[in-house]
């Protein structure tokens, strides 16, 4: 046993432990590349070492923590060794560290939860009862001798499991009034997981939920963790005579898909399969099959054609993957990768949420040897989503894109489908052409699979203050909202059939208003909640919002998450419009290969990029909560031209209520700036917008949809910009999954 000093993570250097949390966020093969790089030049600190190792761990990759912790010594380092043995199916070895650790007399509560959650895990496999009370004993023992909260609330979970309900509900019952007594902004992470489940086990299921759901939106990366309470709570459930999968809704992790698609067919190939045309077709299917499954975590290969558009719609809904190759790189690419998806696949690999892994060292020599090495990937891809999956108690699947017709050689889409299908598990293929069927492949070998691709005047003007973060501002009368611009996205949720104008479009109208001044960590504002009331008001004097206002303290990650899955979704019915607005700061991530991703900031978020921070696709997400028909987005906030796929705004019918709309208004291009006016309250931009809203637009046209809206304030922000010197063009686009329809304001009708 090592006598080395006993460091923890907490001591890692805080320049160091910054650099671990802006990595953390783009998944683990940007964690390691962050440590490797600090190798290159010098032994990492061993406190850095074992942060980093920690995360490696909460991110699903254990085996590379192992990798991280191999030449760190000292009491931590053999708890995270141990934990991240365990997680890779070394139980026995875990149990050998532990055991070695409390014979040492390092029998903290840290130790005695993971060899009581190892005992426990041996257990589960075996069904041995004397491990069963071998893992309630190390908890029993530490809690007795120690209360804390971890080895707490794992010992009246067993005492349940052991049939002592009585002792579990006293057990829980102390653990859950310790953590009550802690004032809430000291509760941490675990606390508030351990709080959800002493709730769960005294029968508390409502405030349990909550308590979970809060834990969640804390950390929405941490999906071990996320696994991890989801199989106790199926555990307590089940002990407590309750549907196990009760809390699953709450607790959900993002799905495993492994995938393996044709190659873009050569110019000479006799008989097409992957013709370049059909490209469009496929994205979209894959598009499709992605958020059907809602996968975030993939694992392929990278030949030019559908593995690629597979890599890249990943990566586009904020999934991470891991990439097998079957030789290096370079190789690969000559051999697999058109030129003219050369620029694409290093794009995909150089995504620093991507990780690759190289098979052999060399080409073979012999075409039979090198058709193997193919097929040895395609076994590298199974083993590694399979593995991902088990820890995350899920289930991996196929996507194929696939004709149907045996492979051209050994190692291609066909033996992979093969593999799958011989071990059982569950495949989607997508035809290349052909029509859709919604029939799916349940893993027994059969050829029901889903086939085919879905397509889916002077004096009055007033100053300027340009925000631009070079430059001061000038002379404003009020203080400016720095970095603001503001966007618009207009979603209809499902397939809805609306009514024509003339008559009321919708059962009722909800609105989440959100807006911060008094930021945490970032510079405050002047506006954000002057904002977020006057839009409130307005929806709800003009056309009949019901208003759920948040302001500055309440305005967390968790807050705004609880506000539209906990407080809205009942309230929510299907034939209903929802309307959330947020004025507060925004972020913009600059990605390695010259790409932007933009975020909104709450209230707590640390500066920078961090966690807390809320991309717009888990706000997409959480209104999946919300059942209504239609969605419209507008946001305050600086990442204006980042979200649209395609421009150009055509004039449609009012037939467009009938289809799926995701549709984006910015302020300004994704590179202007957006000016405020001094004179007023608002942006150029909010300003109009309120106009609009208060009646200049209603007073035109009647009621008026999210494309009108946009003409609107397409000539009325850019003859505001012009005359106080400016130049600022709002935008409109399509976003993924757009369907030509559109979202309508429209003014109550007299009865």
């Amino acid at each position: 046993m090592s006598n080395a000093p006993q460091l923890t993570e907490k001591d890692a250097p805080e320049e160091l432990a910054k650099q671990v949390r802006e990595s953390v966020v783009a998944g683990a093969g940007s964690l390691r590349a962050l440590w490797f790089q600090w190798r290159s030049k010098e032994t990492p600190p061993p406190a850095a070492s074992l942060l980093v190792a920690k995360e490696l761990i909460e991110l699903a990759s254990p085996e590379h923590a192992l990798e991280v912790l191999a030449d760190v010594e000292g009491v931590r380092a053999d708890q995270l060794r141990a934990f991240a043995c365990a997680k890779t199916g070394k139980v026995d070895e875990a149990i050998r560290l532990l055991e070695s650790l409390r014979a040492a007399g390092h029998f903290d509560s840290e130790t005695a939860g993971l060899l009581g959650g190892r005992y426990k895990q041996k257990w589960r496999k075996t069904g041995n009862p004397a491990l069963l009370q071998a893992a309630y004993q190390a908890y029993r023992d530490s809690y007795d001798a120690e209360p804390n909260h971890y080895t707490g609330i794992n010992a009246a979970s067993l005492a349940l499991t052991i049939e002592e309900p009585e002792e579990s509900r006293r057990i829980a019952g102390e653990v859950l009034a310790a953590i009550e007594a802690i004032p809430g902004s000291e509760v941490d992470y675990w606390q508030a997981a351990t709080k959800a489940q002493a709730q769960l086990l005294l029968g508390d299921l409502d405030a349990a939920r909550r308590e979970y759901r809060r834990v969640v939106a804390a950390d929405w990366s941490a999906v071990q963790n996320i696994a991890i309470m989801r199989r106790e709570a199926r555990s307590d459930l089940a002990n407590l005579g309750i549907a196990p999968d009760t809390l699953d809704e709450v607790l959900a992790v993002p799905r495993i898909a492994a995938f393996s698609g044709h190659r873009i067919d050569e110019a000479d190939r006799a008989k097409p399969r992957f013709p370049e045309e059909k490209v469009g077709e496929v994205r979209l299917a894959i598009r499709e099959r992605l958020h059907e499954h809602a996968v975030g975590f993939g694992f392929s290969s990278a030949a030019g054609g559908s593995d690629l558009l597979f890599l890249e719609e990943l990566l586009e809904r904020g999934g991470s993957a891991r990439v097998f190759l079957p030789f290096p790189r370079e190789d690969f690419a000559r051999i697999s990768v058109a030129p003219e998806w050369r620029r694409r696949f290093d794009r995909a690999l150089d995504d620093p949420r991507v990780e690759v892994e190289t098979l052999l060292d060399a080409v073979p020599a012999e075409p039979a040897a090198i058709e193997e090495s193919f097929q040895r990937c395609n076994e590298a891809v199974y083993d590694a989503a399979v593995r991902f999956a088990k820890r995350l108690d899920e289930e991996a699947i196929l996507l194929a894109v696939w004709d149907g017709e045996p492979g051209d050689g050994r190692g291609g889409t066909a033996d992979c489908v093969k593999l799958w299908r011989g071990e059982g598990r569950s495949v989607e293929t997508i035809a290349i052409g052909g029509d859709a069927d919604s029939s799916g492949d349940s893993g027994d070998g059969g050829e029901g699979a889903r086939e085919g691709a879905r397509e889916d005047a002077r004096e009055d003007t007033p100053r300027r203050n340009v925000r631009k973060k070079s430059a001061p501002a000038k002379a404003p009368r009020t203080p400016a909202k720095h970095g603001k611009r503001a966007m618009i996205v207009g979603g209809a949720i499902g397939a809805p059939t609306a009514p024509a104008r003339g008559r009321s479009a919708y059962r009722a109208r909800h609105c989440l208003c959100i807006g911060i001044n008094d930021y945490t960590n970032w510079t405050p504002l002047q506006n954000g909640e002057n904002d977020a009331r006057e839009v409130a008001n307005t929806l709800q004097e003009r056309f009949a919002f019901e208003p759920h206002v948040i302001e500055s303290e309440r305005a967390t990650r968790a807050g705004i998450y609880c506000a539209i899955a906990e407080e809205l979704s009942p309230r929510v019915q299907e034939d209903d419009l929802f309307v959330l607005f947020f004025a507060g700061h925004g972020h913009t991530e600059h990605t390695p290969d010259g790409q932007k991703r933009g975020y909104v900031v709450p209230v707590d978020a640390p500066k920078g990029l961090s966690p807390n921070l809320i991309p717009m696709s888990d706000l997409s997400f959480w209104c999946g909560y919300l059942p209504c028909r239609h969605i419209l987005y507008i946001f305050d906030s600086c990442f204006s031209g980042l979200l649209t796929l395609r421009s150009g705004a055509d004039r449609r019918t009012r037939d467009m209520l009938k289809r799926k709309a995701r549709v984006a208004i910015t302020s300004g291009a994704a590179d202007q700036e957006v000016l405020d006016i001094s004179d007023t309250d608002h942006s150029a931009f909010t300003n109009q917008l309120l106009g609009a809203l208060r009646g200049d637009l209603a007073s035109e046209r009647g009621d008026f949809t999210a494309t009108e809206l946009f003409s609107f304030l397409e000539e009325r922000v850019a003859n505001v910009a012009a005359q106080i010197g400016g130049y600022q063009t709002p935008t409109f686009g399509q976003l993924a999954g757009h369907e030509s329809g559109d979202v309508l304001f429209q003014l109550p009708k007299e009865e």
